[in-house]
């Protein structure tokens, strides 16, 4: 009988009207009672999970502040493993508002600071030539490296932009080549990447 009320009930929450089911097989009060009991509401919520495709196993996911990788997936709990290692175990009935990053591409973002001295028309030109050279050599792209321009004047530096859509969750491992390209390249062309300085002064 259970097992035909969780079908009930998962029929339910798709929008199924079952009062003619419950009516016809007399477990209304039966549903009443077991509504209310966690082991119920977790098998319901772990249907969910797997009927409506929410995540599955190796996808990176975000649930009530914590973030890790999904590692198991069962009707009564979900295992997420952090970056640290740590694995935490939810409830099924407690997995709500779920962030997906395997949902959607992962972009990019990489801001390089050059001298305020620094010629910015040839640093352009040379950002440009490496964006597209990066485009056909970079793995784990969904479309090309681009160049936004100057993103910044900030305190020491004139900062440009560079950007990538990149294959879900794979964002970090661009940014670090493009940054190690970059550094390469500007260091061929002898033009320097500065670093906050601190002046201090003695009295006299």
């Amino acid at each position: 009988s259970i097992i035909v009320i969780v079908i009930l009930m998962i029929m339910a929450r798709f929008g199924v009207n079952v009062t003619s089911f419950v009516a016809g097989l007399g477990i209304a009060g039966a549903i009443a009672g077991l509504a209310s009991q966690d082991l119920l509401k977790d098998i319901i919520g772990g249907a969910s999970i797997i009927m409506e495709n929410q995540f599955a196993v190796g996808d990176t996911i975000e649930v009530g502040g914590f973030e890790g990788e999904v590692i198991s997936i069962s009707l009564k709990s979900t295992r997420i493993k952090n970056y640290d290692g740590s694995v935490k175990i939810l409830a099924n009935r407690n997995v709500v508002d779920i962030i997906n990053y395997n949902m959607a591409p992962s972009r990019a973002i990489v801001d390089i600071g050059v001298s305020y001295d620094a010629n910015l028309d040839k640093v352009e030109s040379i950002l440009k030539d490496l964006v597209q050279e990066l485009s056909n050599s970079l793995d784990n792209l969904k479309g090309p490296v681009e160049l936004l321009g100057i993103q910044e004047l900030s305190d020491s530096s004139v900062k440009f932009r560079v950007t990538a859509l990149c294959v879900s969750m794979e964002h970090y491992g661009v940014e670090r080549k493009i940054r190690k390209a970059v550094k390469e390249r500007l260091d061929q062309e002898n033009i320097k990447i500065p670093y906050p300085q601190i002046e201090v002064h003695h009295g006299e």
